[in-house]
């Protein structure tokens, strides 16, 4: 109730919300949905997902501030959610899981970027998601299960990478090797990169950036040289 409460009372801030709002309502009237635009002008700074999301809460509730901050305060109380699972199994304590999600819910700074149209809660949440696969990954002992826990890893690092770029496959990716390096994990390193779940990242994030490099040959270089 809280984190929903007034969430369209209040006009978009400039220049983000503005800016992460009129990219999809752009994409909505010119049906491309590959090529971000704002004010018309081509807009690479970004990758694509964060768009598309708002497009689709935009085409359900219709072009106003609550439709637009809709996406972001979903994948912050997605990100609770994640955060109690994830301690209640670490810890086989459902009353831990539940203060561990209080604790995220409660943090003035998790609340407020929930209650904003900008990319960071979706990036969080994904990237909150990859984390909780890598660590449900670590404390399950079925070999079929750890597979799918490990493609969760992979695939929220996917789709933080479609959020705001390289940044969604390095952080978590890092945070997984150093976390075994200083473990001395050192058996479970080569498990940490199996062909599965690097097929599936590159199923999620390559065909925007193919399509997109293939509509406008100067985005390579401006995204992955310059930005």
């Amino acid at each position: 109730f809280v984190y929903f409460w007034n969430l369209g009372s209040y006009g978009l801030i400039d220049p983000d919300e503005g800016r992460y709002s009129e990219i999809p309502r752009e994409m909505l009237e010119s049906g491309d949905f590959v090529t971000p635009r704002l004010n018309y002008v081509k807009y690479f700074e970004k990758p694509v997902l964060h768009y598309w999301m708002t497009a689709g809460s935009f085409l359900i509730f219709g072009q106003n501030a609550f439709a637009a901050r809709l996406v972001p305060a979903l994948c912050g109380l997605g990100g609770c959610l994640l955060t109690f699972l994830l301690a209640r199994r670490m810890t086989g304590i459902g009353r831990t899981g539940g203060y561990a999600a209080l604790v995220l819910a409660g943090s003035l700074l998790w609340f407020v970027i929930s209650r904003l149209n900008i990319l960071d809660m979706t990036l969080s949440f994904f990237f909150t998601a990859a984390l909780f696969g890598y660590g449900m990954w670590l404390s399950e002992q079925v070999p079929s299960r750890r597979r799918l826990w490990m493609l969760l890893f992979y695939g929220g690092m996917a789709l933080a990478t479609l959020s705001k770029g390289l940044i969604g496959v390095v952080l978590p990716g890092g945070i997984a090797v150093l976390h075994l390096a200083i473990s001395r994990r050192w058996r479970d390193l080569p498990s940490l990169f199996p062909p599965s779940g690097i097929i599936l990242y590159a199923v999620l994030t390559a065909p925007w950036f193919w399509a997109v490099c293939r509509a406008n040959p100067d985005f390579f270089d401006f995204f992955f040289i310059r930005e």
